[in-house]
């Protein structure tokens, strides 16, 4: 709840950006086009907004993956995160191993990352091809 609370301010920036480049012509013209309200949402709406959640997500995982400061304060004693256990190593002299799971860390993430962003790709192209043929 905690880094829910931290990052809801990213990804509603990132939001309110992609909205407020869509200008109420297009639904309007969708609306005058015969276009329902879900039909303009998922045609019209969605594909424009899809670029803006994508980076609000991205920005909001790279924050969380970031900060190591709020479990830390939240957790109970017996919990260990993984923030948790990277500072244990750093306050116990095991520098290399705390360096190596951050960067194991900073892999998965790229990973994840990058699946996302060819997922978007395959979603936009796949769209671009329909509204073509």
């Amino acid at each position: 709840i905690a880094l829910v609370t931290v990052v809801t301010p990213f990804a509603v920036q990132a939001s309110q950006a992609g909205a407020g480049q869509i200008g109420v012509e297009l639904e309007e013209a969708a609306r005058v086009s015969g276009g329902s309200f879900v039909r303009t949402m998922w045609t019209i709406v969605g594909p424009l907004l899809a670029p803006s959640f994508m980076y609000g997500w991205f920005v909001t995982g790279v924050v969380v993956v970031g900060s190591r400061d709020i479990p830390l304060m939240l957790a109970p004693p017996g919990l260990s995160t993984i923030a948790s256990t990277i500072y244990q190593m750093n306050m116990t002299g095991q520098v290399g191993d705390a360096a190596a799971l951050l960067v194991t860390l900073l892999v998965v993430m790229t990973c994840f990352a990058l699946a996302g962003r060819l997922l978007m790709r395959l979603w936009l192209s796949r769209r671009a091809a329909r509204v073509e043929g």
